[in-house]
């Protein structure tokens, strides 16, 4: 019985420290699988602003289907904002960060 409840109190252990670990970035490579097919770089430079209008929103780098944001820097911070019509834009609040966009046909 003590040796059911040591393995069902490790069990929730790890199950808590893997639940609640990690909190880096996963960032999955874009690779190219067609000669029609490239990737752009496009630098997120667009600083947020903190009264947040439509105006203000306008300015931000817009995301698209398939985007990779990349942060460039430890310390990044970027903040995402979804419109009514399903726009989807990123502006940064602190370092550096770029979106990996595929192009071609």
């Amino acid at each position: 019985m003590k040796n059911i409840l040591q393995i069902a109190l490790f069990l929730v252990s790890l199950l808590g420290l893997v639940a609640c670990g990690g909190g880096g970035d996963i960032v999955v490579p874009v690779v190219p699988t067609d000669d029609k097919i490239s990737t752009v770089t496009l630098k997120i430079d667009k600083d947020c602003i903190a009264d947040q209008t439509i105006e203000a929103l306008a300015t931000y780098v817009v995301l698209k289907s398939g985007d990779t944001i990349v942060r460039d820097g430890t310390n990044t911070k970027i903040e995402m904002y979804h419109s009514d019509d399903g726009t989807k834009v990123v502006c940064l609040v602190n370092g550096s960060a770029h979106i990996v966009r595929v192009v071609g046909e």
